[in-house]
């Protein structure tokens, strides 16, 4: 067998729309087809409004700036609309980045690490994100020490669970203990060289 460079999740999610089609009778050719665009539909509208909610954090009353600067972005017109996968992740860091502003109310920051987590598996890309965040929010953190070192244990085992749930979605889809985010950059960097 080679070696997975992707996860299977995101298919799952998708196939999981298409299960529920057939459950309730509305598995037609053209609901089918149809079935991604809605999809991408949802995640734009979310991504939008979540969107608008974190600019509201950092800069209130400034909706319809943002919403002109969003409506008029040449990425968010052309790109966002076309890649699900990616368009998925982005809303899943977005929701995630959110909740972690957002984290000393209640469950959100757990929420958020259980999010990142998800979305790690899901794409491996998106912790290039986190690994900007998170270490400035240690150089910037107003605490003291034990904060510092609670905030590193927190991170440490968000990273662990990473780690865990590649592993056990590897080993429950394909069979084999491997790390795909390894492969694929393994994969990525021998395509590179050559």
């Amino acid at each position: 067998m080679e070696k997975p460079i992707r996860s299977p999740l995101f298919p799952l999610l998708m196939s999981g729309f298409y299960q529920l089609l057939k459950l309730v009778g509305l598995d037609s050719t053209e609901l089918i087809a149809y079935v991604p665009r809605i999809f991408q539909f949802l995640v734009g509208g979310a991504f939008d409004i979540v969107l608008l909610k974190l600019n509201e954090l950092y800069n209130p009353g400034t909706q319809a700036i943002m919403v002109l600067v969003s409506l008029s972005n040449w990425y968010t017109a052309t790109l966002m609309s076309r890649f699900l996968v990616n368009s998925t992740e982005a809303l899943l860091t977005l929701v995630a980045f959110y909740l972690w502003n957002r984290r000393s109310e209640g469950w959100n920051d757990l929420w958020s690490r259980l999010i990142v987590i998800l979305c790690f598996c899901m794409r491996p890309t998106s912790l290039f994100f986190w690994a900007i965040v998170w270490p400035y929010e240690l150089l910037t953190m107003k605490t003291p020490f034990i904060g510092r070192v609670k905030f590193i244990f927190k991170n440490a085992l968000t990273l662990l669970g990473m780690v865990a749930l590649s592993l056990l979605v590897t080993r429950w889809w394909f069979g084999i203990w491997q790390l795909i985010e390894y492969n694929f950059l393994y994969v990525r960097d021998s395509c590179n060289s050559v």
